[in-house]
C-alpha cells in the first residue's frame, strides 16, 4: 500500500451524516430501496480502495509513464486491471439507473466516490469518469439501440469513452470547429482531427467510445450547426462478431500527470 493517499474516515463520515445528513436520500421514492446502512458501506469499501489499489498507481504511472510505438499507445499493466476492476465491482456506473448495469445510487454517492479516487490517482481516475460522462450522455440522449450496444460494456469496463471537442484551429471558441459528417445509409462517415483528449488512445480496453463533435455536411456555421456522434475505436458491429477494423489512428501524446491527450485522425 502506497501513502500518497491520506484520508481521515472519520472527519468524511462526519461531513456526510451530521452535517449533510446524506442518510436522508434513502427517504426519497427513487432511493427507498436503499439504508444509510448501505451508504456508510459504499464509502468504507471506496476508502479502502481508494487507499490500496487506487493509491499505488500514482507512483507506477510516474515511473512507467506510456509507451508510443507504430501507432499503439501501452500504459502500466496495473492501470488495466484496476480499470477493469473499477467496472466489474461496479464503480463506474454507481449512481446510474439499472437497467443499462448502473448500480442505482444517488448521484451524491459518485461525487464523494470520485472525490476519493482523485486524490488517490488524478492520472487514473480520469479514464473511469470519461467513461461514466460518456456513457451517460449515450444512455439519456441516444437512440435505444445505440443505449443497449455500448452503456452496459462501458459501465461495466469492457470498453471505455471519451469526448472529442478541441481541433487544432478550434479551442475554445467550438463553433469554429471543421470536422465534417457525411450521411452514409444509416450512419454517418467522419473526416477530421481532434487533439488534446484525455485518455484518448490506450490499452487498458477492447475499445474505445468517442464521442466527437462534428458538423453534418450543410448545417449552419457556429454552435447551432453542430451535431455528436459515437465514433468507436473499432467498429463494432451488433448482429456479426467484431470486425476489426480501426476507425480513426493516434498520432501522438503528451504526458500530463501520466495520461495521454491523444489525436486521432479520420
Amino acid at each position: 500500500m502506497a501513502d500518497h493517499f491520506k484520508v481521515n474516515r472519520n472527519d468524511i463520515f462526519f461531513i456526510l451524516k451530521n452535517q449533510l445528513h446524506y442518510g436522508s436520500l434513502c427517504s426519497l421514492g427513487r432511493y427507498r430501496g436503499l439504508k444509510e446502512e448501505m451508504l456508510d458501506m459504499v464509502v468504507t469499501e471506496a476508502i479502502t480502495l481508494a487507499r490500496e489499489v487506487v493509491d499505488p498507481l500514482q507512483g507506477i504511472g510516474e515511473k512507467w509513464g506510456v509507451k508510443f510505438d507504430r501507432g499503439k499507445v501501452s500504459c502500466p499493466p496495473e492501470f488495466k486491471k484496476v480499470f477493469r476492476q473499477f467496472g466489474e465491482d461496479g464503480w463506474i456506473g454507481l449512481s446510474r439507473d439499472t437497467t443499462y448495469g448502473g448500480q442505482g445510487f444517488p448521484h451524491m454517492m459518485r461525487i464523494v466516490v470520485n472525490d476519493l479516487m482523485y486524490g488517490a490517482c488524478q492520472a487514473f481516475n480520469m479514464a473511469p469518469s470519461l467513461t461514466h460522462g460518456a456513457a451517460h450522455l449515450i444512455e439519456h440522449f441516444a437512440a435505444e439501440n445505440l443505449k443497449k450496444l455500448f452503456v452496459p460494456r462501458m459501465f461495466g469496463g469492457e470498453w471505455a469513452g471519451t469526448m472529442c471537442l478541441t481541433e487544432p484551429d478550434a479551442g475554445s471558441n467550438l463553433a469554429n470547429i471543421r470536422t465534417a459528417a457525411y450521411p452514409e445509409g444509416d450512419h454517418y462517415r467522419i473526416k477530421g482531427s481532434k487533439i488534446f483528449i484525455s485518455w484518448g488512445d490506450h490499452d487498458l480496453t477492447e475499445n474505445i467510445v468517442h464521442l466527437v463533435l462534428a458538423r453534418v455536411e450543410g448545417a449552419p456555421e457556429g454552435v447551432k450547426g453542430i451535431s455528436l456522434f459515437v465514433v468507436p475505436k473499432i467498429k463494432v458491429n451488433p448482429t456479426d462478431p467484431w470486425e476489426d477494423r480501426m476507425m480513426y489512428s493516434a498520432k501522438g501524446w503528451k504526458k500530463n500527470w501520466g495520461f495521454m491527450p491523444l489525436q486521432p485522425v479520420n
